[in-house]
């Protein structure tokens, strides 16, 4: 079963909001049961610690007399100020005085021996108390939260105890405290949920629309429409960044696609244009057509035919093979590469009666590429360049280096490529007829296959043409200079 991305982050968000405010209200109601008890504990010691002090003020010392009518009407002053019971108990833990006066069901009851002697272990300090928690010993009908203190009247070695106080307040007002607070935090955490999931739903469902979009969109480019484009690009985030990519995916898939369909149609031309001379020579050589006294120069025609639909073939297959292919890189002298190039080229050189002008540097020039398609790149260059120059005209061949780079160049003399024609130099089947003459030795891949290798090495190759000078410039990564001296060549 599909689950959306909508649903998914949706769910997720709404776990991690639930999961905060449940752990958030944890920590909170354990920081704030302990703040109310230590803040109850506190208002106990000063109630203890108050009616002390006015039973040593108000106690007769003849008789220490605790059920007193002040000392009754003192403590229940004090418990109703600070919301609590007060209860005083003489030296052997019978309760004497409370309170509660008109209705107190704890006079006469005593406290056990052993919370009487916890208790009397507490020292004279005001601070000083004993915390319990109980019925003390059935005095109480329910459990209370309870501070004793001794009373004592003087100080030190003379000091008289004269009984007990004790401040209670019910367990159960602790807890309604607390239960309390938690009700109004799960009122006020369940409407912030409320608020937090209507966020996520609408901000999910906005990041989600991007997404189907972008699926809407790529199932019509698998159908071949390459035209589609997202409209989340102008997003200002990783969303339309993604979309931005998937355009520019678009655009590369269109170009390449149209890129395919120029390059069958370019192959489809200049295949049936040798094909048909072959064929339609070949017919009229078989059905006698052709006078036997022209049938070898019409199969010198057929050969010269075959052996350009060879190139042609040729041609095309080291387009594919340099389209995906990059060998491994070595160390070589690109000047010895210019130099063996020269002299295979010799003949066409000759044919033109063009002189050829290197200028290499004395020491070699070292470079680390791809020997073999490097060597591709210069004689596609060179001859390029011989097939447009002007007769009795002078072949140039340059290299130099500047920085870590060496730059090699190719320049000659003929007709100037047009402006608007540079930047589709580098296409495939891209031919200048109109502006260079109508040449058939060549398809119109080796300035494509150039570009293709040094594309595969990062390197750069670029063209300039101006008053009839042409001159073509590659990039290679040098590689130093050799130790030893290059040996010149004629």
């Amino acid at each position: 079963m599909r689950t959306s991305i909508y649903l998914k982050n949706f769910i997720s968000t709404a776990i991690t909001v639930l999961l905060s405010f449940i752990l958030l209200g944890s920590l909170f109601n354990a920081w704030t049961y302990r703040t109310i008890v230590t803040e109850r504990h506190a208002t106990l010691t000063s109630a203890v610690n108050e009616a002390a002090r006015y039973i040593r003020a108000s106690v007769k010392p003849y008789s220490h007399e605790l059920n007193t009518m002040d000392i009754s009407i003192a403590m229940s002053i004090i418990a109703h100020a600070s919301n609590m019971s007060l209860m005083a108990a003489d030296e052997n833990g019978i309760v004497s005085a409370c309170s509660d006066s008109f209705n107190c069901t704890h006079i006469g009851k005593q406290v056990p021996t052993d919370i009487i002697s916890a208790v009397g272990l507490v020292t004279g300090d005001p601070s000083d108390r004993t915390i319990l928690s109980g019925t003390l010993g059935g005095v109480f009908d329910e459990n209370r939260t309870i501070a004793a203190k001794p009373l004592i009247i003087g100080s030190g070695s003379d000091g008289t105890l004269i009984g007990y106080i004790f401040a209670s307040v019910e367990t159960e007002f602790l807890r309604d405290s607390t239960l309390k607070f938690l009700k109004n935090y799960t009122i006020l955490a369940v409407f912030v949920m409320c608020v937090a999931f209507i966020v996520s739903l609408i901000s999910t469902k906005h990041l989600a629309a991007p997404m189907r979009e972008l699926a809407v969109l790529s199932r019509r480019i698998g159908r071949g429409d390459f035209s589609v484009r997202s409209r989340a690009a102008l997003r200002q985030d990783e969303i339309g960044e993604l979309a931005g990519a998937f355009n520019q995916m678009a655009d590369s898939l269109g170009r390449s696609d149209k890129k395919k369909s120029e390059l069958l149609a370019n192959v489809s031309h200049e295949l049936r244009t040798p094909m048909t001379v072959i064929s339609g020579f070949a017919d009229g050589i078989l059905d006698g057509t052709v006078p036997r006294e022209k049938q070898t120069e019409y199969l010198q025609i057929i050969s010269s035919e075959t052996k350009r639909l060879s190139r042609l073939v040729r041609s095309i297959l080291d387009t594919a093979r340099f389209d995906r292919e990059q060998n491994a890189k070595k160390f070589f002298d690109i000047t010895d590469i210019l130099a063996t190039t020269l002299i295979g080229l010799t003949p066409k050189i000759e044919s033109k009666h063009l002189d050829v002008e290197p200028r290499f540097p004395e020491e070699a020039v070292t470079v680390i590429a791809d020997k073999d398609a490097i060597t591709q790149v210069a004689y596609n260059l060179i001859d390029n360049a011989i097939k447009f120059a002007e007769e009795n005209s002078v072949l140039l061949l340059e290299v130099w280096k500047k920085d870590a780079k060496v730059y090699v160049s190719v320049e000659n003399t003929g007709e100037t490529i047009p402006k608007d024609e540079l930047p589709l130099i580098f296409e495939r089947f891209h031919k200048v007829d109109k502006s260079r003459g109508v040449n058939p030795d060549g398809a119109g891949l080796g300035l494509y296959i150039a570009k293709t290798i040094m594309d595969h090495h990062n390197e750069s190759i670029f063209v300039e043409s101006e008053n009839g000078r042409t001159k073509f410039t590659f990039t290679l990564p040098g590689a130093g200079e050799k130790p030893e001296r290059r040996t010149q060549q004629n």
